[in-house]
């Protein structure tokens, strides 16, 4: 079973850049009674050169808290960068 809720923050400045930051947290449950804490914090920033070229990336952390002794908990981190042009 899993129960997530999702926040995101964003500004434009000028048209053109749009900075924001997004959270996701919640927890997943096993038919065995355990679970799974997990949290994500997202940075992202875009750019729109022209009408039809946007340059954008984000940065992604991404922790999992298992809750269980001897299991050693997860921590990721992503980052992706794109060029997008519209034709």
């Amino acid at each position: 079973e899993n129960f997530f809720y999702f926040a995101g923050l964003g500004y434009t400045f000028a048209e053109t850049v749009r900075v924001g930051f997004d959270y996701i947290g919640g927890k997943t449950e096993y038919a065995a009674g355990a679970e799974t804490d997990k949290n994500e914090y997202i940075a992202r920033v875009s750019y729109a050169y022209s009408p039809k070229l946007t340059f954008s990336g984000f940065y992604s952390y991404l922790t999992e808290d298992f809750n269980k002794a001897g299991v050693h908990d997860s921590d990721d981190q992503f980052i992706r960068l794109e060029a997008l042009y519209k034709f």
